[in-house]
């Protein structure tokens, strides 16, 4: 688990905390869609999400980038 833990402080710290501030402006967004009835501000929390999930890929993407390549990859550049 330990490894875990070291991949996860190789990504990208940016990228970390713009998902977790589109998720919590979702959530924000979502509780305000709920109380007004906006559709608008539905579609608009929504996009938030999209927004989290989109940023929670590039920073899974930055950690598995600074992984070892496998050894049958190691001749391929990078």
């Amino acid at each position: 688990m330990s490894s875990f833990w070291k991949w996860v402080k190789k990504g990208n710290t940016s990228s970390a905390v713009a998902a977790l501030g589109n998720a919590a402006i979702a959530i924000l967004k979502g509780v305000a869609a709920a109380l007004s009835g906006s559709g608008a501000m539905f579609a608009s929390a929504m996009h938030s999400v999209a927004d989290a999930v989109n940023q929670g890929f590039v920073f899974v993407g930055s950690v598995l980038a600074s992984r070892r390549r496998l050894k049958w990859n190691r001749r391929s550049p990078g």
